[in-house]
């Protein structure tokens, strides 16, 4: 029996190590861990089929886009000089392949980690290594052949055997979407700042849209659409995208801006903003490479350079930055996949657990009868008999408790930090005892003190000394008042279900958790006691 009194009081951390609750918290700069998702059949050409038939009316969609944006300069563009562009390919130095190529090496490496975190968001469990590589590959060859997201798809369900067509596609349009939405914020912060040409007002689209994504992942519900919940990305993953758009984009940017020709007078600032609008409508159109709006929308944004020479450069950055990375992407298709390098955790939920009755009793907390609530996990690493309650709250993967097995805190530590970061989360660790809280803080981990907890020991306690006089008052008080407790045999769930249901209603819900809710079936597996007032439940 125990309860809780928050102190008003600040601890220092080494003052905090000698109480016996506390918190832990540690923040990755860029932030994970569920198994595979629900087994989905391999494609079969009936599968096959179906995809070319959803994205066969919309790539002609595109295409028709592209058509009309080239008409629409159709008149510019026929007057170029077909030899001066291709004298200005020839024109680049040998420095500047170089530094090219180093930049879209730069720009690649961002283009893994976009898979990476797609693959923490959806909770995978994929290998990152894996990831990276499926991601990089997918991205090389898909940006080439256009059809971003069959193709994408296509690549990544070869490079990724334990992942079905349907969950590739789903994993290549959460990778298409989550690009245009760091490409729309980091293009409407660049044009706001540097493009003299276009008005900043543009930027508060954007801006505004990121904004309430944050919002809504730090306060907003999860979703629920066709009968499915859909948590909201966390504060981490969003980051994460942001800022690898941006290296992404400034990479890329940068491989084309070294390909210039020196008698191209225009700084990086004004090239960024062009390239990133250009990039925009190379996406929409879908065509292969994004050739044709591409181009044109370079152009159109740079009307005082020469389009010759920037045309130049362009079939110079198309060599280095799609035609050679579709190259190494198709060799790593013909490679195949690559065995895991990882055992990843597992999230195991309490009616998965054939063990779940003796894993609760031979638990060292009472907060282990938690399980049964069904809104905990049990997280272990296969190869280890480290194991941790936890479950999943807001930006976090937090543990309730200690590791099940003391002997095995550094294996659970690591474990949940693995598992945090497979699921772009912070992992954390609520009402650990001293000894693990030293060893967290040894591990990277802060030590955050936000209350105290008060222990009682029924076989000792008693209300008969100088201290709880107060105590004693109210419970005189309530034997007057016609209150009493008892233990019954068969516990009144309806009317203690009512009870509930009344208090939920007047205080805004459950706080659940570390708490608890009201729960029949975990109710009927304790003891329970009744307040009564003249024989009515309280």
């Amino acid at each position: 029996m125990h309860g809780r009194s928050c102190q008003g009081r600040p601890f220092f951390i080494d003052q905090i190590l000698d109480v016996k609750s506390k918190a832990i918290l540690r923040c990755y700069p860029t932030p994970v861990l569920t198994g595979k998702g629900g087994a989905m059949p391999k494609a079969t050409p009936s599968i096959l089929a179906m995809q070319v038939r959803k994205y066969a009316p919309r790539q002609g969609v595109l295409l028709l886009l592209a058509t009309g944006f080239v008409a629409l300069f159709y008149d510019r563009l026929s007057r170029l000089d077909l030899s001066a562009i291709w004298g200005g390919f020839h024109a680049v130095g040998a420095m500047q392949w170089v530094g090219a190529l180093l930049a879209t090496g730069c720009s690649f490496w961002a283009v893994g980690y976009y898979d990476a975190v797609v693959h923490r968001i959806l909770a995978t469990g994929t290998c990152e290594k894996q990831a990276r590589r499926a991601g990089i590959a997918g991205i090389a060859i898909s940006q080439t052949l256009g059809m971003g997201v069959f193709t994408g798809a296509l690549v990544r369900w070869k490079m990724l055997p334990d992942m079905s067509l349907w969950q590739a596609t789903r994993l290549s349009a959460t990778v298409a979407l989550s690009f245009l939405a760091g490409w729309a914020v980091v293009t409407g912060v660049a044009v706001a700042l540097l493009s003299p040409m276009l008005s900043p007002w543009l930027a508060l689209l954007p801006l505004a849209s990121v904004g309430g994504l944050i919002m809504a992942s730090l306060f907003a519900p999860p979703l629920t659409l066709f009968n499915r919940c859909i948590q909201w990305p966390t504060l981490p993953a969003i980051l994460s995208i942001i800022g690898l758009s941006a290296l992404d984009t400034v990479a890329a940017a940068a491989a084309l801006y070294i390909l210039l020709p020196d008698g191209v007078a225009i700084s990086f600032a004004t090239l960024y903003p062009a390239f990133l609008l250009a990039v925009g409508a190379a996406l929409v159109s879908g065509t292969p490479g994004g050739v044709g709006p591409f181009e044109v929308i370079l152009l159109a944004l740079l009307p005082d350079v020469g389009a010759e020479p920037v045309l130049g450069a362009v079939l110079a950055f198309r060599a280095v930055y799609y035609a050679l990375p579709a190259l190494l992407g198709l060799a790593l298709l013909a490679h195949g996949a690559k065995p895991a390098t990882q055992t990843p955790a597992t999230l195991t939920k309490p009616a998965a657990i054939p063990y779940l009755n003796s894993l609760i009793a031979n638990a060292p907390f009472a907060e282990a009868n938690l399980l049964r609530q069904g809104d905990k996990m049990f997280l272990s690493q296969d190869d280890s008999a480290a194991g941790l309650i936890v479950a999943l709250t807001g930006q976090t993967l937090t543990a309730l408790r200690d590791p099940l097995n003391p002997q095995h805190t550094t294996d659970a530590l690591q474990t949940l930090q693995r598992a945090a970061l497979a699921q772009a989360r912070i992992p954390c660790l609520y009402k650990c005892n001293a000894r693990t809280a030293a060893r967290a803080r040894r591990m990277g981990f802060r030590v955050l003190p936000i209350a105290q907890e008060v222990w009682l020991d029924p076989r000792k306690f008693t209300p008969d000394t100088p201290n709880h006089r107060q105590l004693r008052r109210k419970l005189r008080k309530s034997a007057t008042a016609g209150i009493s407790v008892l233990r019954p045999d068969i516990l009144p769930l309806p009317d203690m279900a009512a009870i509930s249901e009344e208090w939920v209603r007047k205080n805004g819900g459950e706080r659940r958790f570390s708490m608890g809710g009201f729960n029949r079936d975990f109710v009927q597996s304790q003891r329970g006691y009744l307040a009564m007032l003249n024989g009515q439940l309280q």
